[in-house]
């Protein structure tokens, strides 16, 4: 009998042993997972890439992308640049399980398109592409005479303005959902003339819109030169053009 209480002690042992070896593993599956970065890819911008021309109530305006050597997550200038700017806690599911203010998936997944009603819940959030370098000043120069005020190779700063997006609020306000909302929601911009002291970090490639608030007083087409400048002396440049069909080089 002693030897039979034993054995049953022993089954008993085990079992709950086994029990909680099961638990860790599920423990360890629950696990939120492991940080890394909001940022998908950066790049050392040479260029602009026109996307769209609009004229609009005496004013001209134009939307393109910026474009350079890319580097991915797998490189090592990637990481030195995450590490950089901060941005090395970013949980794939927008905030980590514990927070307050988490959200439901579907709440943080857009609505379903009328051209794909059965578009099944996504993340809201966007693959985010950045400048790797904080811009320091962005000029806009006439390639020709553009009124009378702005003479061929004289500066239209004081009539442009720059709109543009960036992650460098989220990332440093901890990755919250209300930064988060105000990025999406919100083009920043500034006038050429009045650029900030502080440099802008982490701007977004796609969305860049320069928009000039006077049109030319002549007819024909009008080149203008942006150029960007970056922190440590760097510069990327594109010629925008005036007349509908003529695209930037760069």
């Amino acid at each position: 009998m002693k030897t039979k209480l034993l054995l049953h002690a022993a089954l008993i042992t085990a079992v709950a042993f086994l029990a909680i070896g099961v638990s860790a593993c599920d423990y360890e599956e629950e696990e939120p997972p492991q940080p890394g970065s909001y940022i998908k890819g950066y790049v050392d911008a040479t260029g602009i890439w026109l996307k769209q021309r609009e004229l609009s109530e005496g004013r001209i305006w134009w939307h393109y992308e910026l474009v350079g050597k890319y580097y991915g997550p797998e490189s090592e200038r990637f990481k030195e640049l995450s590490i950089m700017y901060g941005d090395t806690a970013f949980y794939d599911n927008m905030l980590p399980p514990d927070d307050p203010t988490k959200k439901s998936e579907r709440a943080l997944s857009p609505p379903p398109t009328y051209f794909n009603p059965e578009m099944l819940p996504v993340r809201m959030h966007f693959p985010f592409t950045a400048l790797s370098m904080p811009v320091v000043a962005i000029d806009a120069i006439a390639m020709d005479d553009y009124d009378d005020e702005h003479p061929k190779g004289s500066s239209l700063n004081d009539i442009t303005c720059y709109y543009f997006r960036t992650a460098w609020n989220y990332i440093q306000s901890g990755y919250t959902l209300e930064a988060y909302m105000d990025m999406v929601t919100y083009l920043r911009y500034v006038r050429l003339s009045e650029f900030p002291a502080d440099p802008i970090k982490l701007i977004y490639l796609d969305l860049n819109y320069i928009l000039i608030n006077k049109m030319p007083a002549t007819e024909g087409n009008k080149r203008i030169k942006i150029i960007y400048r970056f922190e440590g002396g760097g510069e990327a440049y594109g010629i925008l053009q005036t007349v509908e069909g003529n695209y930037p080089t760069y």
